[in-house]
Protein backbone atom coordinates (compact mmCIF):
# COMPACT_ATOMS: atom_id res chain seq x y z
CA UNK A 1 0.00 0.00 0.00
CA UNK A 2 1.20 3.47 -0.83
CA UNK A 3 -0.72 5.69 1.55
CA UNK A 4 0.49 8.86 -0.16
CA UNK A 5 -0.25 7.96 -3.80
CA UNK A 6 -4.00 8.52 -3.40
CA UNK A 7 -3.76 11.05 -0.57
CA UNK A 8 -5.83 13.79 -2.22
CA UNK A 9 -8.56 11.32 -3.16
CA UNK A 10 -9.12 10.22 0.43
CA UNK A 11 -11.80 11.54 2.82
CA UNK A 12 -10.76 14.36 5.13
CA UNK A 13 -10.68 12.10 8.19
CA UNK A 14 -8.18 9.75 6.53
CA UNK A 15 -6.06 12.65 5.30
CA UNK A 16 -5.86 13.94 8.87
CA UNK A 17 -4.93 10.46 10.09
CA UNK A 18 -2.14 10.12 7.54
CA UNK A 19 -0.72 13.55 8.43
CA UNK A 20 -0.76 12.86 12.18
CA UNK A 21 0.78 9.41 11.72
CA UNK A 22 3.49 10.85 9.49
CA UNK A 23 4.16 13.66 11.98
CA UNK A 24 4.58 11.24 14.87
CA UNK A 25 7.13 9.09 13.03
CA UNK A 26 8.94 12.00 11.36
CA UNK A 27 9.41 13.75 14.68
CA UNK A 28 11.48 10.79 15.91
CA UNK A 29 13.83 10.55 12.92
CA UNK A 30 17.25 12.07 13.58
CA UNK A 31 17.89 12.76 9.91
CA UNK A 32 14.72 14.85 9.56
CA UNK A 33 13.86 18.21 11.17
CA UNK A 34 12.02 18.21 14.49
CA UNK A 35 8.92 20.41 14.34
CA UNK A 36 9.25 21.43 18.00
CA UNK A 37 6.26 23.22 19.56
CA UNK A 38 4.49 23.14 16.20
CA UNK A 39 3.80 19.47 17.02
CA UNK A 40 1.29 20.50 19.70
CA UNK A 41 -0.35 23.08 17.47
CA UNK A 42 -0.91 20.46 14.76
CA UNK A 43 -2.29 17.98 17.30
CA UNK A 44 -4.67 20.63 18.64
CA UNK A 45 -5.81 21.50 15.12
CA UNK A 46 -6.46 17.80 14.43
CA UNK A 47 -8.49 17.50 17.65
CA UNK A 48 -10.62 20.55 16.83
CA UNK A 49 -11.16 19.26 13.29
CA UNK A 50 -12.32 15.87 14.56
CA UNK A 51 -14.62 17.43 17.17
CA UNK A 52 -16.40 19.32 14.41
CA UNK A 53 -16.82 16.31 12.11
CA UNK A 54 -19.55 14.41 13.96
CA UNK A 55 -21.45 14.49 17.20
CA UNK A 56 -19.27 12.84 19.83
CA UNK A 57 -20.18 10.67 22.80
CA UNK A 58 -18.24 9.62 25.87
CA UNK A 59 -16.34 6.38 25.43
CA UNK A 60 -14.89 4.72 28.52
CA UNK A 61 -16.23 6.67 31.46
CA UNK A 62 -13.24 5.72 33.58
CA UNK A 63 -11.26 8.22 31.48
CA UNK A 64 -13.33 10.98 33.10
CA UNK A 65 -12.38 9.56 36.47
CA UNK A 66 -8.73 9.53 35.45
CA UNK A 67 -8.88 13.17 34.33
CA UNK A 68 -10.56 14.18 37.61
CA UNK A 69 -8.00 12.24 39.64
CA UNK A 70 -5.09 13.90 37.82
CA UNK A 71 -6.48 17.36 38.51
CA UNK A 72 -7.31 16.60 42.14
CA UNK A 73 -3.84 15.15 42.70
CA UNK A 74 -2.35 18.48 41.61
CA UNK A 75 -4.73 20.54 43.72
CA UNK A 76 -4.58 18.40 46.89
CA UNK A 77 -0.78 18.16 46.86
CA UNK A 78 -0.16 21.73 45.74
CA UNK A 79 2.40 20.49 43.18
CA UNK A 80 5.28 22.98 42.74
CA UNK A 81 4.93 25.27 39.72
CA UNK A 82 8.41 24.10 38.72
CA UNK A 83 6.85 20.88 37.33
CA UNK A 84 4.29 22.86 35.26
CA UNK A 85 1.53 20.39 36.23
CA UNK A 86 -1.43 22.24 34.70
CA UNK A 87 0.17 22.89 31.27
CA UNK A 88 1.33 19.26 31.21
CA UNK A 89 -2.15 18.09 32.11
CA UNK A 90 -3.61 20.15 29.26
CA UNK A 91 -1.17 18.51 26.85
CA UNK A 92 -2.09 15.09 28.25
CA UNK A 93 -5.79 15.95 27.93
CA UNK A 94 -5.39 17.10 24.32
CA UNK A 95 -3.53 13.98 23.18
CA UNK A 96 -5.79 11.53 24.99
CA UNK A 97 -8.96 13.22 23.71
CA UNK A 98 -7.53 12.87 20.21
CA UNK A 99 -6.49 9.21 20.29
CA UNK A 100 -7.73 7.47 23.47
CA UNK A 101 -11.24 6.06 24.09
CA UNK A 102 -12.23 9.12 26.16
CA UNK A 103 -14.57 10.27 23.38
CA UNK A 104 -15.81 8.28 20.40
CA UNK A 105 -17.69 8.37 17.12
CA UNK A 106 -17.22 6.69 13.77
CA UNK A 107 -15.13 9.57 12.38
CA UNK A 108 -12.73 9.43 15.34
CA UNK A 109 -12.41 5.66 14.98
CA UNK A 110 -11.60 5.97 11.27
CA UNK A 111 -9.12 8.72 12.08
CA UNK A 112 -7.41 6.68 14.81
CA UNK A 113 -7.33 3.59 12.63
CA UNK A 114 -5.69 5.57 9.84
CA UNK A 115 -3.09 6.98 12.23
CA UNK A 116 -2.39 3.43 13.45
CA UNK A 117 -2.07 2.04 9.92
CA UNK A 118 0.14 4.96 8.81
CA UNK A 119 2.51 4.44 11.74
CA UNK A 120 2.78 0.71 11.01
CA UNK A 121 3.34 1.40 7.31
CA UNK A 122 6.05 3.99 7.94
CA UNK A 123 7.87 1.96 10.59
CA UNK A 124 8.71 -0.64 7.95
CA UNK A 125 10.85 1.92 6.17
CA UNK A 126 12.32 3.24 9.41
CA UNK A 127 13.57 -0.29 10.13
CA UNK A 128 14.87 -0.83 6.58
CA UNK A 129 16.65 2.55 6.60
CA UNK A 130 18.09 1.87 10.07
CA UNK A 131 19.44 -1.51 8.97
CA UNK A 132 21.30 -0.13 5.96
CA UNK A 133 22.43 2.90 7.95
CA UNK A 134 23.92 0.48 10.47
CA UNK A 135 25.70 -1.45 7.70
CA UNK A 136 27.35 1.82 6.71
CA UNK A 137 28.59 2.28 10.28
CA UNK A 138 26.04 4.91 11.30
CA UNK A 139 23.40 4.99 14.02
CA UNK A 140 25.62 4.24 17.04
CA UNK A 141 25.84 7.76 18.43
CA UNK A 142 24.93 6.76 21.99
CA UNK A 143 26.85 3.44 22.03
CA UNK A 144 23.70 1.41 21.46
CA UNK A 145 22.12 1.30 18.01
CA UNK A 146 19.55 3.99 17.32
CA UNK A 147 19.46 3.61 13.53
CA UNK A 148 17.86 6.64 11.91
CA UNK A 149 15.80 7.44 15.04
CA UNK A 150 16.63 9.91 17.79
CA UNK A 151 17.53 7.30 20.38
CA UNK A 152 17.97 3.56 20.83
CA UNK A 153 15.14 3.59 23.38
CA UNK A 154 12.88 4.76 20.57
CA UNK A 155 14.18 2.29 18.00
CA UNK A 156 13.51 -0.65 20.35
CA UNK A 157 9.72 -0.14 20.57
CA UNK A 158 9.55 0.77 16.86
CA UNK A 159 11.32 -2.49 15.98
CA UNK A 160 8.97 -4.38 18.31
CA UNK A 161 5.89 -2.95 16.57
CA UNK A 162 7.40 -3.75 13.18
CA UNK A 163 8.09 -7.33 14.33
CA UNK A 164 4.46 -7.80 15.34
CA UNK A 165 3.23 -6.22 12.12
CA UNK A 166 5.49 -8.52 10.08
CA UNK A 167 4.05 -11.55 11.86
CA UNK A 168 0.56 -10.20 11.19
CA UNK A 169 1.28 -9.78 7.49
CA UNK A 170 2.85 -13.23 7.18
CA UNK A 171 -0.24 -14.78 8.74
CA UNK A 172 -2.61 -12.71 6.61
CA UNK A 173 -1.03 -13.46 3.23
CA UNK A 174 -2.43 -16.43 1.34
CA UNK A 175 -0.03 -19.15 0.23
CA UNK A 176 -0.57 -18.80 -3.53
CA UNK A 177 2.27 -18.02 -5.93
CA UNK A 178 1.01 -14.48 -6.55
CA UNK A 179 1.86 -13.41 -2.99
CA UNK A 180 5.28 -15.06 -2.85
CA UNK A 181 7.19 -11.77 -3.17
CA UNK A 182 5.07 -10.13 -0.48
CA UNK A 183 5.73 -13.02 1.90
CA UNK A 184 9.47 -12.82 1.21
CA UNK A 185 9.44 -9.07 1.83
CA UNK A 186 7.76 -9.40 5.21
CA UNK A 187 9.93 -12.37 6.19
CA UNK A 188 13.01 -10.24 5.51
CA UNK A 189 11.42 -7.30 7.31
CA UNK A 190 10.89 -9.55 10.32
CA UNK A 191 14.61 -10.40 10.34
CA UNK A 192 15.62 -6.75 9.99
CA UNK A 193 13.26 -5.80 12.84
CA UNK A 194 14.83 -8.41 15.09
CA UNK A 195 18.31 -7.17 14.14
CA UNK A 196 17.38 -3.59 15.08
CA UNK A 197 15.72 -4.83 18.26
CA UNK A 198 18.85 -6.69 19.38
CA UNK A 199 21.22 -3.87 18.49
CA UNK A 200 19.05 -1.24 20.18
CA UNK A 201 19.73 -3.26 23.38
CA UNK A 202 16.48 -2.39 25.13
CA UNK A 203 15.90 -5.42 27.29
CA UNK A 204 12.39 -4.27 28.06
CA UNK A 205 11.55 -4.03 24.36
CA UNK A 206 13.27 -7.34 23.59
CA UNK A 207 11.52 -9.24 26.36
CA UNK A 208 8.20 -7.55 25.53
CA UNK A 209 8.55 -8.55 21.89
CA UNK A 210 9.23 -12.21 22.66
CA UNK A 211 6.25 -12.42 25.01
CA UNK A 212 3.88 -10.48 22.74
CA UNK A 213 4.74 -12.65 19.71
CA UNK A 214 4.06 -15.73 21.83
CA UNK A 215 0.75 -14.19 22.93
CA UNK A 216 -0.07 -13.33 19.30
CA UNK A 217 0.35 -16.93 18.14
CA UNK A 218 -1.36 -18.40 21.20
CA UNK A 219 -4.46 -16.25 20.82
CA UNK A 220 -4.63 -16.66 17.04
CA UNK A 221 -4.38 -20.47 17.16
CA UNK A 222 -6.34 -20.88 20.38
CA UNK A 223 -8.83 -23.24 18.73
CA UNK A 224 -6.25 -25.01 16.54
CA UNK A 225 -3.84 -26.77 18.86
CA UNK A 226 -2.32 -28.88 16.07
CA UNK A 227 -1.39 -25.89 13.89
CA UNK A 228 -0.20 -23.99 16.94
CA UNK A 229 2.21 -26.76 17.92
CA UNK A 230 3.51 -26.99 14.34
CA UNK A 231 4.21 -23.24 14.28
CA UNK A 232 5.90 -23.29 17.70
CA UNK A 233 8.06 -26.28 16.76
CA UNK A 234 9.02 -24.62 13.46
CA UNK A 235 9.93 -21.33 15.18
CA UNK A 236 12.01 -23.13 17.82
CA UNK A 237 13.79 -25.25 15.21
CA UNK A 238 14.66 -22.25 13.04
CA UNK A 239 15.85 -20.33 16.13
CA UNK A 240 18.12 -23.19 17.22
CA UNK A 241 19.64 -23.86 13.80
CA UNK A 242 20.24 -20.18 13.07
CA UNK A 243 21.60 -19.40 16.56
CA UNK A 244 25.23 -19.04 15.34
CA UNK A 245 24.01 -16.40 12.87
CA UNK A 246 21.90 -14.16 15.09
CA UNK A 247 23.91 -14.73 18.28
CA UNK A 248 26.60 -12.35 17.04
CA UNK A 249 24.07 -9.50 17.04
CA UNK A 250 23.34 -9.88 20.75
CA UNK A 251 26.55 -8.08 21.68
CA UNK A 252 24.76 -4.86 22.65
CA UNK A 253 22.33 -6.72 24.89
CA UNK A 254 25.24 -8.49 26.58
CA UNK A 255 26.98 -5.15 27.03
CA UNK A 256 23.92 -3.73 28.75
CA UNK A 257 23.59 -6.82 30.94
CA UNK A 258 27.15 -6.27 32.14
CA UNK A 259 26.40 -2.61 32.83
CA UNK A 260 23.11 -3.37 34.55
CA UNK A 261 21.56 0.04 33.92
CA UNK A 262 18.10 -0.66 32.56
CA UNK A 263 15.89 -3.18 34.27
CA UNK A 264 16.43 -4.65 37.68
CA UNK A 265 19.70 -3.22 38.92
CA UNK A 266 21.07 0.21 39.78
CA UNK A 267 19.15 3.08 38.16
CA UNK A 268 15.84 1.33 37.49
CA UNK A 269 15.76 -0.16 40.97
CA UNK A 270 16.30 3.26 42.53
CA UNK A 271 13.47 4.72 40.46
CA UNK A 272 11.14 1.87 41.40
CA UNK A 273 11.93 2.17 45.11
CA UNK A 274 11.34 5.91 45.03
CA UNK A 275 8.03 5.58 43.15
CA UNK A 276 6.86 3.04 45.73
CA UNK A 277 7.90 5.33 48.59
CA UNK A 278 5.98 8.20 46.97
CA UNK A 279 2.92 5.98 46.64
CA UNK A 280 3.11 4.95 50.28
CA UNK A 281 3.33 8.59 51.37
CA UNK A 282 -0.08 9.29 49.78
CA UNK A 283 -1.67 6.03 48.61
CA UNK A 284 -5.07 7.40 47.56
CA UNK A 285 -4.25 10.55 45.54
CA UNK A 286 -0.51 10.18 44.97
CA UNK A 287 1.99 13.02 45.22
CA UNK A 288 0.64 14.89 42.22
CA UNK A 289 0.38 14.60 38.45
CA UNK A 290 3.68 15.12 36.53
CA UNK A 291 5.77 15.39 39.70
CA UNK A 292 8.32 13.47 41.78
CA UNK A 293 9.69 13.93 45.28
CA UNK A 294 12.24 16.74 45.14
CA UNK A 295 13.67 15.98 48.60
CA UNK A 296 15.71 12.99 47.49
CA UNK A 297 18.43 12.71 44.86
CA UNK A 298 18.05 9.00 44.21
CA UNK A 299 15.28 7.89 41.88
CA UNK A 300 13.86 11.40 41.40
CA UNK A 301 15.46 12.67 38.22
CA UNK A 302 14.05 15.88 36.75
CA UNK A 303 15.28 18.52 34.35
CA UNK A 304 15.37 22.30 34.68
CA UNK A 305 12.20 22.41 32.56
CA UNK A 306 10.35 20.22 35.06
CA UNK A 307 10.43 17.03 32.99
CA UNK A 308 10.64 13.94 35.17
CA UNK A 309 12.14 10.48 34.71
CA UNK A 310 10.21 7.90 36.69
CA UNK A 311 11.47 4.48 35.50
CA UNK A 312 8.04 2.87 35.21
CA UNK A 313 4.68 3.96 33.81
CA UNK A 314 2.74 1.60 36.08
CA UNK A 315 4.51 2.85 39.19
CA UNK A 316 4.20 6.45 37.95
CA UNK A 317 0.44 6.10 37.91
CA UNK A 318 0.52 4.85 41.50
CA UNK A 319 3.02 7.45 42.74
CA UNK A 320 1.49 10.45 40.97
CA UNK A 321 -2.24 9.71 41.15
CA UNK A 322 -2.49 6.95 43.75
CA UNK A 323 -4.95 4.10 43.93
CA UNK A 324 -7.74 6.17 42.39
CA UNK A 325 -5.69 6.92 39.28
CA UNK A 326 -4.40 3.35 39.05
CA UNK A 327 -7.91 1.91 39.39
CA UNK A 328 -9.19 4.15 36.58
CA UNK A 329 -6.31 3.33 34.23
CA UNK A 330 -6.22 -0.38 35.00
CA UNK A 331 -9.96 -0.75 34.48
CA UNK A 332 -9.55 0.96 31.10
CA UNK A 333 -6.90 -1.59 30.20
CA UNK A 334 -9.10 -4.50 31.28
CA UNK A 335 -12.13 -3.16 29.40
CA UNK A 336 -10.07 -2.75 26.24
CA UNK A 337 -8.44 -6.17 26.55
CA UNK A 338 -11.83 -7.83 27.05
CA UNK A 339 -13.21 -6.11 23.95
CA UNK A 340 -10.19 -7.16 21.87
CA UNK A 341 -10.61 -10.74 23.08
CA UNK A 342 -14.31 -10.79 22.21
CA UNK A 343 -13.72 -9.54 18.64
CA UNK A 344 -11.70 -12.71 17.93
CA UNK A 345 -14.87 -14.48 16.79
CA UNK A 346 -15.36 -11.96 13.95
CA UNK A 347 -11.77 -11.00 13.10
CA UNK A 348 -9.39 -13.50 14.76
CA UNK A 349 -6.20 -12.22 13.14
CA UNK A 350 -6.89 -8.56 13.90
CA UNK A 351 -7.96 -9.42 17.44
CA UNK A 352 -4.77 -11.41 18.06
CA UNK A 353 -2.61 -8.63 16.61
CA UNK A 354 -4.18 -5.88 18.72
CA UNK A 355 -3.96 -8.02 21.87
CA UNK A 356 -0.26 -8.64 21.12
CA UNK A 357 0.40 -4.90 20.65
CA UNK A 358 -1.43 -4.17 23.90
CA UNK A 359 0.59 -6.90 25.62
CA UNK A 360 3.83 -5.34 24.41
CA UNK A 361 2.93 -1.92 25.80
CA UNK A 362 1.84 -3.49 29.09
CA UNK A 363 5.29 -5.02 29.53
CA UNK A 364 7.26 -2.10 28.11
CA UNK A 365 5.61 0.33 30.53
CA UNK A 366 7.03 -1.62 33.46
CA UNK A 367 10.47 -0.10 32.90
CA UNK A 368 9.68 3.13 31.01
CA UNK A 369 7.75 5.99 32.62
CA UNK A 370 6.01 7.86 29.82
CA UNK A 371 2.29 7.16 30.17
CA UNK A 372 1.35 10.59 31.57
CA UNK A 373 3.71 12.48 29.22
CA UNK A 374 1.41 13.94 26.57
CA UNK A 375 4.28 14.92 24.31
CA UNK A 376 5.95 11.50 24.37
CA UNK A 377 5.56 9.48 21.17
CA UNK A 378 5.42 6.16 23.01
CA UNK A 379 2.62 7.45 25.23
CA UNK A 380 0.82 8.53 22.07
CA UNK A 381 1.11 4.99 20.70
CA UNK A 382 -0.21 3.40 23.90
CA UNK A 383 -3.26 5.65 24.04
CA UNK A 384 -3.79 5.20 20.31
CA UNK A 385 -3.80 1.41 20.68
CA UNK A 386 -6.46 1.69 23.39
CA UNK A 387 -8.50 4.09 21.26
CA UNK A 388 -8.33 1.92 18.14
CA UNK A 389 -9.36 -1.24 19.98
CA UNK A 390 -12.29 0.44 21.72
CA UNK A 391 -13.46 2.09 18.50
CA UNK A 392 -13.38 -0.92 16.19
CA UNK A 393 -15.05 -3.16 18.77
CA UNK A 394 -17.99 -0.76 18.76
CA UNK A 395 -18.52 -1.23 15.02
CA UNK A 396 -17.89 -4.51 13.19
CA UNK A 397 -17.66 -2.75 9.80
CA UNK A 398 -14.88 -0.51 11.10
CA UNK A 399 -13.03 -3.59 12.36
CA UNK A 400 -13.19 -5.15 8.89
CA UNK A 401 -12.09 -1.83 7.41
CA UNK A 402 -9.03 -1.68 9.68
CA UNK A 403 -8.16 -5.29 8.90
CA UNK A 404 -8.33 -4.54 5.19
CA UNK A 405 -6.12 -1.46 5.51
CA UNK A 406 -3.49 -3.37 7.46
CA UNK A 407 -3.46 -6.07 4.79
CA UNK A 408 -3.03 -3.72 1.82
Amino acid sequence: MNIFSSFFERPGVEKAGILIGFLLVENNIALLPNVGSLYYAIMLAALLYMLLKEQISFGVLTMLGLYATCLLSIWINNVPVFFQPYPRFLTFLMITLLVSPAICNNALTRFRSQVFVTIMWLLRYVIIASFFYGLMGGGYKFVYFQGVTNHSMMLGPFAALCTLFSVYRLLSISQDEQNKRVRIFHALLLLLSLYCLLQAASRTAFFGTLVSVAVFLTVYYRNELGRYLKVIIAVCAVSVFTFPVWNRYMDKLEMKNQGGTELNINSREEHWKQRWNEFQSNPFWGIGFASVNMDTAEGSNFSQEGKVETGSSWLSILSMTGLFGFAAFFSLFLITLKRAWQMWYDTPLLSSFLIAVLCFWTLHMMAEGYIYAGGNSLAFCVWLTLGVIYGVTNNRDLAYELQQKLAE
